[in-house]
């Protein structure tokens, strides 16, 4: 309770939206476990079901601390004037069944949930009252400097001398979506952003997303007139393609839009225009909400149509097909690319991550995908508390699962290439979670200014503080890992994509997916003492070369007994290679 004597304000704002704190006598039921009585107790951010002492014991914590923050759907069901069951579905997929003993319990639970889950102030969030139990070795706040990723960006191309870092934008001015700095053509002035920012939507002039092998990757919102030239966006455009004869700029456009693909005019003479139709947040919040019933309904005889009429593998494909073909222009081509969507905070950060993921080994890394998400998706201004906002909320129809999709997207190049990955699907599985709800600051708010408005750095813990610790670090490592310096190309053909298990069946497979994971672990023990034995095995015969050495100098081994050890060693290491 310490916590909210800063913000007495929320304080009060939360004791008028509970309506009952505790109801004692509940009975749980959920997918894959078997039922149990529970006591549930509601506090200003949390829906605590305390699981009571059973015979059979059980491998289930005694505690299951759910955000209201995560909530998306309450269902009231009487069942006649005594009791009736409270049906809880949440962001994550889970979902739960309280049976509850008195009508106006139930009716004060559902009414207390509903207000405590629709709360849309992002400073009212858990993030600002979360006390971390643990002392971060790094803040995570500090590990992605924009300053520092945007010089490696530059460097690593090898096109430094053509980009430069800017920092127009350090009021918001510009575009209220970017963040403070942002890589754009050494060419182009201040004043030429700033005209460029008021032809584009939000602002959102071309910046860039990374180099490759010094051809450009670039990102923005589309014209906010669609047909009016802007002098100061023409040049930035002829600035990005420099002196290449060509260049293509994806456009991405719902699927559902009426567009053709056109020539630029006269404005662009070395743009082609690629028009690119991909699902819009209409479709992907519809098909996500498909994916969940189809996966909760597991004893339906039509389990595979209904999977195919979510459409959501046919969504992960057209997007992973979009970001292949962005990367084969930059690799194989050597052509700049341009992701040009309405918004440009949502499917051309998606597109703009993959191709990265796929060109560059770096970003297959742990650090190096932290610093991905940090840089493309957080700083970049993807809207994450819109996204994921309250069902019912006003601006509902601005939410979808685009970071989901992000993740599943990268899931399915990790299953094709589980050796070229540093970090394993559980940190997938970490970050699709926390984006929803999360005790950390790092997915708070739509917006970098809305984050420094607020003060998130000052009074939040960091994602990646948490992420960074020793013993929840070693807990993502692959130990498949290998590092891969090439491209890695995906197939996206429909047989070699597949349902995100991992994440969708979670909660209604528990215990195969925890026999999957122990499974894993086994294997990874496996690899790790086979490693730890290969070392050891080189040591020991080091030290036996240099004994041998010794003993031929001191007479005790003769020269042709050496050369017969050394016969036989030779055979041993192509036994063990």
């Amino acid at each position: 309770i310490h916590f909210y004597k800063r913000y007495p304000d929320i304080e009060m704002e939360f004791a008028d939206l509970i309506k009952i704190s505790r109801v004692d006598n509940v009975r749980l039921r959920r997918p894959a476990e078997d039922p149990c009585e529970v006591t549930v107790a509601v506090t200003g951010h949390h829906l605590i079901l305390s699981i009571q002492e059973t015979e059979n014991k059980t491998e289930d914590k005694r505690e299951i601390w759910l955000l209201h923050r995560n909530l998306h759907g309450v269902l009231k069901d009487s069942e006649g004037s005594r009791s009736g069951t409270l049906s809880l579905k949440y962001k994550d997929l889970r979902s739960f069944q309280l049976d509850i003993i008195g009508p106006d319990k139930l009716v004060a639970l559902a009414t207390t949930l509903e207000e405590l889950s629709g709360v849309e102030n992002p400073a009212s969030s858990y993030p600002f009252f979360y006390n971390p139990g643990f002392k971060a070795l790094e803040d995570g706040w500090c590990l992605f400097r924009p300053e520092e990723e945007f010089v490696a960006l530059m460097s690593g191309g090898g096109g430094e001398a053509d980009w430069r870092m800017s920092k127009a934008n350090a009021e918001y001015k510009l575009s209220d979506s970017y963040g403070r700095m942002v890589i754009v053509p050494s060419g182009i002035s201040d004043t030429q952003l700033a005209g460029c920012g008021r032809h584009r939507v939000g602002g959102r002039f071309p910046v860039l997303a990374c180099l490759h092998k010094d051809v450009p990757l670039v990102r923005a919102s589309q014209a906010a007139v669609p047909g009016k030239r802007c002098s100061d966006d023409e040049k930035m455009l002829a600035a990005v393609i420099g002196s290449r004869k060509r260049g293509f700029i994806l456009d991405l456009v719902e699927r559902s839009t009426n567009s053709k693909s056109t020539d630029l005019d006269s404005g662009y003479p070395h743009w082609k225009r690629v028009l690119t139709k991909l699902p819009g947040l209409a479709e992907l919040r519809d098909s996500l909400a498909a994916v969940s019933s189809t996966c909760n309904d597991t004893v339906s005889d039509k389990w595979l149509s209904r999977l195919a009429t979510t459409k959501w593998l046919s969504h992960v494909k057209d997007v992973l097909n979009t970001a292949c073909l962005a990367a084969q222009c930059l690799e194989k081509d050597s052509v700049p690319v341009m992701l040009v969507e309405q918004s440009g905070c949502d499917l051309s950060l998606v597109v703009s991550s993959l191709a990265q993921i796929i060109l560059n080994p770096d970003t297959r890394t742990l650090h190096g995908f932290e610093a991905l998400i940090e840089r493309e998706w957080v700083q970049a201004g993807h809207p994450f508390w819109t996204r994921h906002g309250p069902a019912g909320a006003p601006k509902q129809s601005l939410q979808a699962p685009v970071f989901l999709l992000f993740l599943d997207c990268v899931h399915q190049i990790y299953t094709q290439f589980p050796c070229s990955f540093e970090f394993t699907e559980k940190l997938l599985l970490v970050l699709a979670d926390h984006s929803l709800a999360s005790n950390f600051g790092t997915f708070l708010c739509d917006t970098e200014k809305s984050r420094a408005e607020l003060g998130v750095k000052e009074h939040t813990v960091s994602l990646w503080s948490y992420l960074n610790q020793v013993e929840i670090l070693s807990q993502h490592l692959n130990c498949l890992y290998l590092p891969n310096k090439v491209v890695i190309w995906p197939s996206v053909a429909p047989m070699s994509l597949s349902l995100w298990e991992g994440y969708f069946l979670r909660w209604v497979q528990h215990k195969a997916v925890v026999a999957g994971a122990k499974e894993r672990r086994r294997m990874g023990e496996i690899v790790n003492r086979n490693k730890d034995a290969q070392t050891l095995a080189l040591r020991l015969r080091k030290e036996l070369r240099e004994l041998m050495v010794e003993a031929v100098e001191l007479g005790v081994l003769r020269q042709e007994d050496k050369t017969e050890e050394q016969e036989e060693e030779q055979e041993l290491d192509d036994l063990l290679n």
